[in-house]
C-alpha cells in the first residue's frame, strides 16, 4: 500500500496543498503567508485532536442529549 510508505509529514504536506489549497492562495506579503499557514496548521492539529477523541466525543453526546445519538 503506498500510504504505508508516505511519512507523516509528507501526508501532512498533502494536505496542506491539497485539502487546504495553501498553493491556490494569492499571499502579497510574508506575514499573510505565515498567518494562513498557522491557521491551516491549527486546522490539522483540531482535526487530529477530534479524530482521536471521537468515542468520547459520541458518549458525550450520548448522555447529553440522547435522542440525537
Amino acid at each position: 500500500m503506498i500510504y504505508k510508505r508516505c511519512t507523516s509529514i509528507e501526508r501532512s504536506n498533502k494536505q496542506e496543498k491539497i485539502d487546504y489549497k495553501f498553493e491556490s492562495g494569492r499571499h502579497r506579503s510574508t506575514m499573510m503567508w505565515y498567518f494562513r499557514i498557522y491557521g491551516i496548521m491549527t486546522c490539522q492539529h483540531m482535526y487530529a485532536w477530534y479524530v482521536s477523541q471521537k468515542d468520547e466525543w459520541d458518549k458525550l453526546k450520548a448522555t447529553i442529549c440522547p435522542t440525537v445519538a
